[in-house]
């Protein structure tokens, strides 16, 4: 089950933390391209059993790091749309960006 959770931040720090986000899913992508390998060498081996568990492995892997991309898209525009709204508030005379 995934669930998720709620974590305030700078509005500055926005970028970094999202870009560690983005280097577990790198890493989390690695793995699953180690998995293909090992897949291909099964098959070679002639053994069907472990492929398909390496298989389902990488299906699930991918499952999380779309989960994953996708949350780092919904934080990256929710920060771009926070920039547009400070710049404009800033254009009107309202907001300080040091808020």
């Amino acid at each position: 089950m995934r669930v998720n959770i709620s974590n305030s931040i700078d509005l500055e720090a926005v970028p970094a933390t999202v870009r560690l986000l983005i280097q577990q899913v790198k890493r989390e992508h690695e793995d699953l391209s180690q998995k293909l390998c090992d897949i291909l060498t099964c098959l070679t081996e002639q053994d069907a059993h472990n492929a398909t568990l390496h298989l389902d492995d990488i299906r699930k892997g991918l499952f999380k790091i779309d989960a994953r991309l996708l949350d780092c898209g919904t934080i990256l525009e929710g920060y771009q749309k926070t920039l547009v709204d400070i710049k404009s508030a800033q254009r009107d005379g309202g907001v300080d960006a040091s808020e």
